[in-house]
This record gives C-alpha cells, structure tokens and sequence, in this order.
C-alpha cells in the first residue's frame, strides 16, 4: 500500500510539472526585479504572472510594461536592464558558463523604451534585436526605443556600439545616435539630445541602484495632465 502511495505521488509531481512548466524554468533563473512601477506582467511559455520585487526571470520570458510603468531588472553578471511604460522585451537567451567566452546574452523589443548597462561578461556576448536593428555593445551603456512602427533609436550613454540593418553596419559612439527605419540602413550618427550628453560616464555597470546616472524609473504624478509624455527617446527612464 506504502509503495502505491509513493508512486501516486511520483506522478502527481510529474504531471504537476507538466502543467506547469514555469517550474521547471525555475531551475535556471537569470536574473531578479530590482524595482517594479505600477503593471508588470512576465509570460512564460503561456504562464503570465505579475512581476513583484525580488521575483526571479527566466531565459524566454517575456516581460511587458503598462501605461505610467515600469520595472529595472539585474542579471547574474551585473547586467542591468531598465525597461519603460508600454514595453515588450524578450529575455531571448541568457548562458552564463564558468568559461566568460562561452556565454551570452541576447534579448529582443518590439516596442517600446529600454536602457541598458552590460555586465562583467566580454562585450561580443551581448546583443540586443529591433524588428528593424541588430545591436551589438561594444561599450556600457545604451537606451533603445521602438516606435509601433518598428522605427530604432539607439542612443549611446557611454561606451560604444555597432547598428546592423539591411547589409550595413553603422558604430555608434559615446554622446550620438543612430536610427533604423524598415528596409533602410542605419543613419550616420547624430549628437545626442544634451541630456543625454550631460550623464557622468564612469563605470556605470560597477554602480548600485542607489547612485544617480543608473536608470530611474517613473514616479507617479497624478496632478499631471494625461496627455503630458517623457521626452524622447528617454520615455521615464534616466
């Protein structure tokens, strides 16, 4: 009778695991919230959950930002990643190997404002996808946006890094930008707005959450107009 039990148990955890894979993901988180404005939602393989402070993420997950939202998240090399108000960004695939050279970071966005600061793991590992662009660091950081129609903005904080779409590559140093329109090449840098420009570039990636130039998410202001947006290409992110 014992030994029916235990075998009843053994299959009620393994169809329990069926159903619910997000269990199975949690054997290899990548990384955590670190801070969470107002809706933010993660989609695993179909399981979609709030994200909440301290919450683990996962290699494939989804993680999609509300209106006046927002959410920062750190990543087992240092990798910080601040994502805006009506985000979409994929944690396509992130391998971190005893061997630096052997891993990688790779992520996506359809829409939306992110800023992003790269870990301790060589330059080459990381990339980041637009519908329009292919990113590669070759610096600290950077702040993408994507516009509903797939236009790219890539501003370089600090560092560098090179923009790839239709058959060109353009780099993209410390203080310009670069955008990428469907079907079109990357446009020859450009100065970035003087906000930007203004930002103290020093070992941004070694610095906590606490100290001014890392991203800052938006706070909520209800006396302000709905119909008031964040300057472009910072979209609440600083």
């Amino acid at each position: 009778m014992k030994q029916l039990v235990r075998k009843a148990t053994v299959f009620a955890a393994i169809a329990t695991l069926a159903l619910h894979p997000v269990l199975v993901q949690a054997q290899i988180a990548v990384g955590n919230a670190n801070k969470i404005v107002s809706s933010v939602q993660g989609v695993l393989q179909s399981n979609s959950r709030n994200l909440v402070v301290k919450d683990a993420v996962f290699s494939n997950e989804v993680v999609n930002t509300g209106a006046d939202s927002a959410a920062r998240f750190i990543f087992r090399d240092n990798t910080m990643l601040s994502v805006g108000a009506n985000s979409a960004v994929t944690l396509d695939k992130f391998v971190f190997d005893p061997d630096a050279n052997k891993s990688q970071v790779a992520l996506s966005m359809s829409k939306g404002v992110m800023r992003f600061v790269s870990g301790n793991l060589p330059k080459r590992v990381y990339s980041i996808r637009t519908p329009t662009a292919l990113i590669g660091i070759r610096g600290t950081t950077l702040v993408v946006t994507v516009a509903a129609n797939g236009l790219t903005s890539v501003t370089v904080v600090e560092g560098a890094a090179t923009v790839t779409a239709s058959g060109a590559t353009t780099t993209v140093n410390s203080g310009f930008t670069s955008t990428v329109s469907q079907g079109a090449p990357p446009t020859p840098p450009s100065p970035s707005p003087p906000a930007w420009r203004r930002i103290p570039a020093s070992n941004a990636r070694r610095r906590s959450a606490r100290h001014c130039h890392r991203p800052r998410l938006p706070r909520h202001r209800h006396s302000e107009s709905a119909e008031r947006r964040p300057r472009p290409g910072r979209a609440g992110l600083r």
